[in-house]
């Protein structure tokens, strides 16, 4: 479904407000919630992947694979940032959806038990 500008204008100035009412005014960060936001509203939704470390061609081929089937889009485009706090594996965000594939959810999951 295609939204109009207005729509896109209107969730763009909401994503300022809430970082604004935060105190969170981060440029970085609103031009990535702007970009976001438009990736899903397209065809293209936009996949941030964290991972420990630099993936591999064949690794990241097989995420954009699972998260084609998980949401059942033939066209994702991947954004990769490194995040050694997660200690291993990935963490893949598209929209409002998240998939956390990470050791350290793992591990914390774990400690929950003991």
């Amino acid at each position: 479904m295609k939204r109009s500008i207005h729509t896109l204008a209107q969730a763009m100035i909401d994503v300022l407000e809430r970082q604004a009412q935060a105190d969170e005014l981060n440029p970085t960060q609103v031009l990535q919630a702007m970009n976001a936001l438009l990736h899903k509203t397209t065809e293209n939704p936009l996949a941030e992947i964290r991972t420990a470390h630099e993936l591999s061609e064949k690794s990241l081929k097989k995420i954009k694979s699972f998260l084609q089937k998980k949401l059942d889009k033939k066209n994702i485009e991947i954004s990769v940032h490194i995040d050694p706090s997660i200690i291993g594996g990935f963490i893949a965000r598209v929209g409002d959806q998240e998939f956390d594939f990470s050791i350290r959810s793992t591990l914390r999951s774990l400690q929950a038990y003991v």
